[in-house]
């Protein structure tokens, strides 16, 4: 069985030992690869300024920066204990495993961990958090990201995040 970390296990890490954060992207985009600075993808986040390497690889896949800085800062607003428990249950961990394909820490593995840590450590520093912060919390200093099912992935995303909003709201 897969360990399990609880929110104030994450929390405790996140203090008590030196960050260990993703420095480097290696973005895909079909038959397209390019190595970009996180700080450039931050950048593009804040900004809407391009790097010269970041803007050449966006040309070259055919991506509109604004489009890619919208989907950079589309807030996440989900308490950090409510998003452990989300990630820590079956439906989670599938979801977890399915994204985890999209962001991972090498090009040929993924890591539901790794990525559950990233989500909950944004939660926790910031409410609401954005995809820039989660990459820029990845927990390896290289961090290997397929544009293509990035988008994929994050449009049905968006659709569950409604539905699920839309229920707790009955339920409220």
């Amino acid at each position: 069985m897969l360990l399990k970390f609880s929110l104030s296990a994450l929390a405790l890490l996140a203090v008590a030992l030196p960050a260990a954060a993703a420095e480097e992207l290696v973005l895909t985009y079909g038959p397209l690869s390019r190595t970009v600075q996180v700080a450039d993808i931050a950048e593009l986040a804040r900004s809407g300024e391009a790097s010269p390497d970041l803007n050449s690889f966006l040309r070259s896949a055919r991506q509109n920066p604004e489009e890619v800085r919208r989907v950079l800062n589309s807030p996440a607003r989900v308490e950090p204990r409510l998003l452990d428990q989300v990630l820590n249950n079956p439906l989670g961990e599938a979801a977890l495993g399915e994204l985890s394909q999209s962001i991972r820490p090498a090009p040929d593995r993924s890591s539901p961990q790794a990525l559950r840590a990233a989500l909950v450590l944004s939660a926790t520093q910031r409410q609401p958090f954005t995809l820039t912060d989660v990459l820029e919390n990845y927990p390896t200093q290289r961090v290997y990201v397929d544009g293509v099912q990035v988008a994929r992935t994050y449009d049905r995303f968006q659709r569950v995040v409604k539905q699920v909003e839309s229920v707790l709201e009955i339920l409220r």
